[in-house]
């Protein structure tokens, strides 16, 4: 079974459009509850990307701000 990734912490963010909490779409979220295992599993593994791809992003704004 695969946990769902929500901490209790639900907003969305309005520039990017993602939970503030988890990272997920609006739709992964609703979507949840009906995705098959493998399907949840991905969703996992984008928001593994999208953290990194986040990490970068403040990494180079960091750097930027120096």
């Amino acid at each position: 079974m695969v946990d769902s990734p929500c901490i209790d912490l639900c907003a969305t963010d309005p520039e990017s459009g993602l939970c503030i909490g988890c990272g997920r779409t609006p739709e992964e979220i609703a979507n949840w509850v009906s995705f098959s295992e493998k399907q949840k599993e991905q969703v996992l593994k984008n928001l593994d990307n999208r953290n990194k791809i986040s990490n970068i992003q403040n990494s180079m704004l960091e750097t930027a701000n120096e």
